[in-house]
């Protein structure tokens, strides 16, 4: 679908949000203009494949939008999924057509939208069978093991075996050497963490909205458990991580109130990049979290300390990048509050 130009242009706030609230607008629309030409539960009129998956995806998209932005749609918002996704399954279980990868996918998401997790589970297994070494099949069935209360492990664990015997089965055909093929592997193996970091950075923002504290804490358990698999050795086929996890996994801490590990994982991102003056900047704000949290709880044993070690980190950053307005932002607010 491509948007109407509507909107004012322009890259101030205020025009960012109009453009989005005309395009979630022109979206709603697009929605209900659909939605009619879907046979009720009880109609024997023969659904078409193609606008039962337009409707889908449609929906997938409004599921991803500000609420806020979609009110009416989203006081619905359950109902309006199941709807989308029991047109696609009356209209495969009525068809000889069988879904496509694609279709698989998008009907796991709306599982999960809809809280069906055993029914996304299913649907991510059909679509794993014919793509077994597909990224984004891989993330979301890392996500439902945790909105199932697992803790991702094993599924990462057989999710990296299937990227590994692909890779090396690759590798062969190219006649790549021995070493070659373990570097082959080891990209391979990280790009499904990796495509978790981008899933797990996407979804942060409604988890944040809707106040999901317990699929908060999920994610960045799991984020924290991939990010110090990294190592000097990046090539290592065992290990599937990078810093991106823990750096995220900070993100996360930090929104759950937890600055203490959120300052334990910039910490160990900063033993893998001692240079970089972001992670800086991200310690600094944990460790600004923790002397406001320690002057609340006027725990004055752990203030004194943690106040002089986010001193240190504020000089460190500032010689790393004088520039950044980070650092007076922070020291006012925290060591020399006005």
């Amino acid at each position: 679908m491509t948007f109407s130009d509507g909107a004012p242009k322009g890259g101030g706030r205020a025009a960012i949000a109009d453009r989005a609230q005309a395009q979630a607008d022109e979206l709603i629309v697009q929605w209900d203009s659909l939605a009619q030409q879907i046979p009720g539960p009880r109609s024997k009129q023969v659904l078409s494949g193609e606008l039962c998956v337009e409707f889908a995806q449609c929906t997938r998209r409004l599921a991803n939008i500000n609420p806020k932005r979609i009110e009416a749609w989203e006081d619905k918002r359950q109902n309006n999924i199941s709807f989308a996704l029991n047109a696609l399954e009356k209209f495969y279980g009525a068809s000889d057509a069988k879904p496509s990868f694609e279709t698989q996918i998008l009907m796991a998401e709306l599982s999960m939208y809809s809280g069906q997790h055993e029914k996304a589970k299913g649907f991510i297994d059909t679509a794993r069978a014919s793509k077994p070494s597909h990224v984004k099949c891989m993330v979301l069935q890392i996500e439902n093991d945790l909105d199932l209360g697992g803790d991702g492990k094993a599924v990462m664990a057989a999710c990296a075996a299937d990227r590994q015997k692909v890779a090396e089965t690759e590798a062969g055909r190219a006649g790549k050497s021995p070493e070659e093929t373990k570097v082959e592997v080891a990209k391979s193996r990280r790009r499904v963490a990796e495509g978790f970091y981008e899933h797990a950075e996407f979804l942060y923002s409604n988890l944040k909205r809707q106040d999901d504290r317990d699929k908060m804490t999920r994610i960045r358990d799991f984020l924290a458990f991939l990010g110090p698999k990294t190592a000097a050795n990046q090539n290592d086929v065992n290990l599937p991580g990078n810093r991106d996890g823990l750096i995220l996994a900070g993100k996360y801490s930090e929104n759950l109130g937890d600055f203490a590990r959120a300052e334990e994982q910039y910490k160990y991102a900063l033993s893998v990049s001692p240079n970089n003056p972001s992670y800086y900047a991200k310690l600094a704000g944990a460790q600004r979290g923790l002397v406001l949290q320690y002057k609340e709880e006027r725990n004055f044993a752990k203030l004194k300390p943690k106040a002089h070690e986010l001193s240190e980190t504020l000089k460190r950053g500032r010689q790393l990048a004088p520039s950044y307005d980070v650092w007076r932002e922070i020291e006012k607010s925290v060591l020399r509050p006005s």
